[in-house]
C-alpha cells in the first residue's frame, strides 16, 4: 500500500472512533448536569423539610389546640417569628410541601401501635414531606410524634384549707404539718351523706321522682293543653259572645248579619247617622286557660261596609283586645288596631296577632273586637258599619305544676358500710318541701327490711309507717349497728300542688377504738377552664405496714359526669403510688381524685399532699 494509502485508512480509522465515543461522552455530559440539578434540589427541599419542622415545634409550643386537628396543612408564617397552620398544600418554587397531622395509638402497656388501641389526645403522629418533578420525580420526608408536655402545670392540695373543700367520709383534715386528710382515729364519729346528685345511685319511679341539681324531688307530671275561642263564624248565631257598647250609646248598635259574612252570617257594630257623636261598640267572649306560659294567637278578618263621612271623623277605628276583665275595653291596652279608617272595604285578608304576653298564667280571659268612632262635627253623618268574621283565638302551652300525691320513694341502690361503726348517732336533713312533707325509714339489712320507731322501739314498717326527721334523730342512737350499714328511704309527700324537694340526708355515726378501719376523701372539683391534658397524678402519704393509701381520678368536660378509675382505665384497679394518667381519663376540663385511707389497727394513715399535672 501506498504512504498515502495509508494515511486514509488512519484517518478512517480516527473518524470511526469518534463516532463511537461521541454518544458515551455526551451522555455523561448531561448526566453530570442533571446529577448536580438533582443535588440542588435536594437541598432546597431538605430547607424547606427542616423549617416545617421547626415551625411545627413553634406552633406547638404556642398551642397544643394548633395541632389537635387531623388533617394536612402547610405551614405559614405571621410577623417575623410565629407561624400557623394552613389547611392543603402549598408550592414553593417548583416544591410541593405538605404536613399530615393524624392520631397515635396506644396498647395496654402505653406502647404506640398502629392499630388495635386506645387513641391518646396527648400525643400527634406528623408526616412532613417536600416533593419535585423536575428533573425527575422525587420526596423526601419526615415522620415525627409531637407529644402535649410542655408549659406543664400542677394543680396541688396540701394545706387543710384546700382538703375542706372536698367530701370527707370517715376521713378528716388537720392542719398538722401544714395540712393533710386522716383516717377518722378511734373513738371518733364519722357521717354518710345521700347527697342526690347521681340519679344511678339511688332506685325510684322516675315517671313520679327525678334526680336533678343536687335535689331528690317530685317530677311535673303535667302536659301540654290548649284552649280556643268558639263560633267563629257566625254562621248560625252569636252563641258564646256577648255584645257591650260605651259613649253615646244611643249612636251605636251591634247585631249579627245573616248574609255578608265571608262567607254567610258576621257580626257588625253600626254607628246611625247622628252628629257630635263619641261611641264605642264591643263583642266579646270569655277563655278559661289552665296552662302555665302559653303560646297565642288571634286570627280574624274585617270589612267596612258602610261609610258616610264628608267631613270624615276624627278618629275612626277597629281595636283587638284581650283582657283580664270583662267590660269597656281600654283603647291604650288594645293588641291591635286598624289604623284609621277613611272609607268602605271589602274583606280583609286574616289578620293575624301574637298575643301570648296576654295571657301568661293560668285563669279566665276574655277576647274582645272592638270599634270606635269620634265625630264631633255638627253636620249629621253616617252610617258607619263594621263587619267581623272568622273571628278565632287559640293558646297552647304547660298545664298546671301536677305532682304525684301517691307518697313516692327513693332510696340509696347500696347501703353504706363501714367496719368500723359502734352505734348510730345523728339524722339530720335538708328538705324543701314547699308546703307538702317528707318522711323517712331505715333499714340496716340492705333494704329486705324496712324500720321505723313507734315512740318505743325500732319495728317493721309498712308503706304508711315512717317518720320525721327530728323523731329519728331522737331514737336513732338505739337502732342496731350490728350489720355496720344503712339505707335510708324517703316519702315525698305532696297533695299534688306542692313541688317537695329533698337536698340531701347526713347520717352520723361513732367508731371503735381498735379494728379494720376504712375511709374515702374525694376532693373538690379542679377547673382547668378549658380542655386540657391531664398527665401524673403523685402524692405523699404516711403509712405503716398496717395502713394504705389507694387513689382513683376522674375528669369530664360537663361537671357532672364523675367515673372514678386506675390506673388501666377501669373503675376495678387502683393507684397504690403515682403514675400516669390512663388515655381514657387523660382529656378534659374537670378533674377529681378520690383517696381510700384503710387501717388494719390502731394505726392511723394520712395523706399529705396531692400534685396533678397538666398540659394546655
Amino acid at each position: 500500500m501506498s504512504k498515502s494509502g495509508v494515511v486514509l485508512v488512519e484517518i478512517l480509522v480516527a473518524i470511526a472512533l469518534m463516532f463511537m465515543l461521541l454518544p458515551a461522552l455526551i451522555t455523561g455530559f448531561v448526566a453530570s448536569r442533571e446529577g448536580k440539578t438533582q443535588e440542588g434540589n435536594r437541598l432546597m427541599a431538605t430547607a424547606l423539610l427542616r423549617e416545617s419542622k421547626d415551625a411545627l415545634r413553634t406552633i406547638r409550643e404556642t398551642s397544643w389546640t394548633n395541632l389537635a386537628t387531623n388533617g394536612t396543612y402547610y405551614p405559614r408564617i405571621i410577623g417575623s417569628t410565629s407561624w400557623s397552620l394552613v389547611t392543603g398544600t402549598e408550592t414553593v418554587n417548583g416544591f410541593t410541601r405538605k404536613i399530615e397531622i393524624s392520631d397515635v395509638l396506644r396498647n395496654s402497656n402505653n406502647i404506640i401501635v398502629e392499630n388495635s388501641g386506645t387513641i391518646d389526645p396527648s400525643t400527634k403522629k406528623i408526616i412532613s414531606t417536600v416533593s419535585w418533578n423536575d428533573p425527575i420525580p422525587t420526596s423526601i420526608s419526615s415522620t415525627e410524634y409531637f407529644h402535649r408536655y410542655l408549659q406543664n402545670t400542677t394543680w396541688t392540695q396540701t394545706t387543710q384549707i384546700d382538703f375542706n373543700t372536698g367530701t370527707f367520709s370517715n376521713t378528716t383534715s388537720s392542719n398538722t404539718n401544714g395540712g393533710d386528710v386522716r383516717l377518722l382515729s378511734s373513738n371518733s364519729s364519722g357521717s354518710f351523706i345521700d347527697d342526690y346528685t347521681t340519679p344511678a345511685d339511688y332506685i325510684f319511679d322516675s315517671a313520679k321522682i327525678e334526680v336533678t341539681g343536687g335535689y331528690a324531688q317530685l317530677h311535673d307530671t303535667s302536659t301540654l293543653v290548649s284552649a280556643s275561642s268558639s263560633n267563629s263564624t257566625f254562621d248560625t248565631n252569636t252563641s258564646g259572645w256577648t255584645y257591650g257598647e260605651w259613649g253615646t250609646t244611643s249612636a251605636v248598635s251591634g247585631t249579627r248579619s245573616s248574609t255578608g259574612g265571608n262567607p254567610n252570617g258576621a257580626i257588625n257594630v253600626t254607628f246611625s247617622s247622628t252628629r257630635n257623636v263619641i261611641a264605642g261598640g264591643y263583642w266579646q267572649q270569655p277563655i278559661t286557660t289552665t296552662m302555665i306560659n302559653p303560646s297565642g294567637s288571634l286570627t280574624f278578618q274585617w270589612s267596612v261596609t258602610q261609610f258616610q263621612g264628608s267631613p270624615n271623623p276624627d278618629s275612626f277605628r277597629l281595636y283587638a283586645f284581650v283582657d283580664s276583665t270583662s267590660g269597656t275595653p281600654t283603647l291604650a291596652q288594645a293588641i291591635w288596631n286598624s289604623g284609621e279608617i277613611v272609607g268602605t272595604s271589602g274583606w280583609s285578608g286574616t289578620v293575624t296577632v301574637n298575643v301570648s304576653s296576654k295571657i301568661q298564667t293560668s285563669g279566665t280571659y276574655y277576647l274582645k273586637l272592638a270599634s270606635y268612632l269620634d265625630y264631633t262635627n255638627a253636620s249629621n253623618r253616617g252610617p258607619f258599619k263594621i263587619l267581623y268574621d272568622n273571628v278565632q283565638l287559640n293558646s297552647s302551652g304547660q298545664g298546671t305544676p301536677s305532682y304525684s300525691s301517691t307518697n313516692p320513694t327513693i332510696y340509696e341502690s347500696t347501703s353504706f358500710t363501714n367496719a368500723n361503726i359502734t352505734s348510730w348517732s345523728s339524722f339530720s336533713s335538708v328538705e324543701v318541701p314547699n308546703g307538702g312533707s317528707i318522711r323517712y325509714q331505715l333499714s340496716t339489712d340492705d333494704g329486705v327490711t324496712w324500720l321505723y320507731h313507734n315512740g318505743t322501739n325500732w319495728v317493721t314498717a309498712s308503706a304508711t309507717n315512717y317518720n320525721t326527721t327530728s323523731q329519728i334523730n331522737s331514737a336513732i342512737n338505739t337502732l342496731s349497728s350490728s350489720t355496720k350499714k344503712i339505707r335510708v328511704k324517703a316519702f315525698l309527700i305532696s297533695n299534688g300542688t306542692q313541688l317537695v324537694k329533698l337536698d340531701s340526708i347526713t347520717i352520723g355515726y361513732n367508731g371503735i377504738s381498735s379494728g379494720a378501719n376504712f375511709g374515702t376523701f374525694t376532693s373538690s372539683t379542679f377547673d382547668a377552664n378549658s380542655t386540657v391534658g391531664f398527665n401524673r397524678i403523685q402524692w405523699n402519704a404516711t403509712n405503716t405496714s398496717n395502713t394504705s393509701s389507694t387513689f382513683q381520678i376522674a375528669t369530664n368536660s360537663d361537671n357532672s359526669t364523675w367515673n372514678f378509675v386506675g390506673p388501666d382505665g377501669t373503675t376495678q384497679t387502683f393507684f397504690s403510688s403515682g403514675g400516669a394518667i390512663p388515655l381514657n381519663s387523660v382529656s378534659g376540663r374537670y378533674f377529681r381524685y378520690r383517696v381510700n385511707l384503710s387501717s388494719s389497727n390502731t394505726d392511723i394513715p394520712t395523706l399529705n399532699d396531692v400534685i396533678i399535672n397538666y398540659s394546655p
